[in-house]
């Protein structure tokens, strides 16, 4: 595969992972209709020049501006083990119809959509269940990209992606394009409705915004986009808390997960990990918690059951 530059050593050693899918060279693929468009390039339909001829997602920017594309299939090759992150297949360059060079990010194709789509289909919003299943992918993604260091900065509905395998789906996060290593790039980035407290008014940008950007997300499950922006997320609890149509909906382990990502303070926001334990998303952790909680205070169990905004 004709990589632009060298390949760091992480990436050699994960391309051996992609011989399922072979060596594709701008010969080995056609690329097909639009599927999108980006401040910096396109993503298109393709598909394979194999035997099995599957389809695939190419994502495309010019050349000169690939810069932020190469960042991003460096950091893709090092989630390739993930499997809730978008799977990168390969990266080169190829000409356009312009003749003009151009660097090609392949992935995997989404054929079930974004999450985004999924929410706007639903009238009212999501099953729990659903919600549940979607959250648990989501949180099992961010533990293995906080875990080796980055932080993905734009995390929301049009970014989380179903990809089908076997009968099912499986939900991955993908666009990396404005992910950072933790500590680095002191100016937020992302779509200014996920932004966390922090990043807005300190412009600070870690692990904990990518929680607050996932409380969002779950918000937005439940209750669509429309009503998940009409006031601060504190007002927007609060309602679910009273209203009786929300009330009966959605179950106190939601909104208590949902409050644990808005924690006001990112030091006391739990991490991704530890929200893997919360009720919400593990049944045994529910179990446990059901029998075990007369008698001990909520902090022992490592969660934090309050939050504070601060609208100054």
């Amino acid at each position: 595969m004709a990589l632009c530059a060298a390949a760091i050593n992480p990436i050699n050693k994960k391309l051996q992972l992609m011989k399922e899918y072979g060596d594709h060279r701008d010969t080995d693929w056609i690329r097909g209709p639009l599927l999108g468009e980006g401040t910096y390039g396109c993503v298109y339909k393709a598909i394979l020049n194999s035997p099995m001829s599957p389809l695939i997602a190419v994502k495309t920017e010019k050349s000169s501006l690939s810069k932020t594309l190469r960042k991003e299939f460096e950091i893709l090759f090092r989630l390739y083990e993930c499997p809730n992150v978008i799977r990168c297949l390969g990266y080169h360059s190829t000409r356009d119809y312009k003749g003009s060079l151009v660097s090609n990010l392949l992935l995997e194709y989404a054929s079930g959509g974004s999450l985004h789509d999924v929410i706007e289909k639903s009238s009212g919003g999501l099953p729990e269940m659903e919600v549940r299943t979607h959250t648990r992918s989501i949180l099992r993604a961010l533990r293995h990209i906080h875990g080796l260091g980055y932080v993905h900065c734009d995390l929301k509905p049009e970014n989380v992606l179903l990809v089908a395998e076997g009968d099912d789906f499986t939900t991955k996060i993908s666009d990396f394009g404005l992910s950072k290593e933790r500590g680095t790039v002191p100016y937020p980035r992302g779509s200014p409705a996920y932004l966390s407290p922090e990043a807005v008014h300190f412009e600070m940008q870690e692990e904990p915004a990518d929680v607050w950007a996932l409380g969002c997300i779950v918000l937005e499950m439940f209750v669509g986009r429309e009503n998940s922006w009409a006031g601060t997320k504190e007002e927007i609890l609060a309602r679910i808390g009273v209203e009786r149509e929300w009330r009966h909906r959605i179950s106190e382990d939601a909104r208590d997960f949902m409050r644990c990502c808005f924690e006001g303070d990112p030091g006391q926001r739990p991490t991704a990990e530890l929200l893997l334990l919360h009720p919400f998303v593990d049944d045994y952790a529910k179990l446990v918690f059901s029998s075990a909680k007369g008698g001990v205070e909520d902090d022992d169990y490592g969660f934090s059951f309050h939050f504070d905004f601060d609208d100054n």
